[in-house]
């Protein structure tokens, strides 16, 4: 596997998430990844995984969000 992990030192996902805009705001950028996630799932037959995670629930000084994405190594002939 290919692991690709981001991480910023933001409000962090679930702050950003009880603020006004977010308790309706539905994330386009989230929505497409997971349908671009199922489509190279059926194409591949492998398993690709997006991972999301609050630093505050690692570590409650911290703040910010980790992305970590996953992805098979596919080899075309």
């Amino acid at each position: 596997y290919l692991i690709c992990q981001i991480s910023d030192n933001g409000i962090g996902i679930n702050r950003a998430k009880s603020t006004i805009r977010g308790e309706n705001h539905h994330s386009i950028g989230m929505s497409n990844t997971t349908q671009r996630i199922k489509l190279l799932q059926e194409i591949f037959g492998q398993r690709f995984d997006v991972t999301i995670i609050d630093k505050s629930i690692v570590d409650a000084e911290q703040t910010g969000t980790i992305v970590t994405i996953t992805l098979p190594l596919v080899y075309i002939r």
